[in-house]
């Protein structure tokens, strides 16, 4: 009976280490998603803040060709 309880110890052990492996790199793959959003939404602000000037860029460069 006991070398039974042992040698279930020992899977339950072995599947605690799979799982904790498999558990790191699932970790690791949301650690470099959350890194991308936040180069994403950094982005995203920048583009957010220069948006006026594109705008403006554009229609001035329209208004020229339109006067042409």
């Amino acid at each position: 009976m006991w070398l039974q309880i042992l040698e279930q110890e020992r899977r339950n052990s072995d599947d605690l280490a799979v799982i904790k492996q498999r558990l790191d790199r699932i970790e690791s793959r949301f650690d470099g998603v959350e890194r991308n959003l936040d180069r994403l939404d950094s982005a995203f602000k920048e583009f957010a803040k220069n948006l006026p000037v594109i705008i403006g860029d554009a229609l001035r460069a329209a208004w020229r060709e339109q006067e042409a």
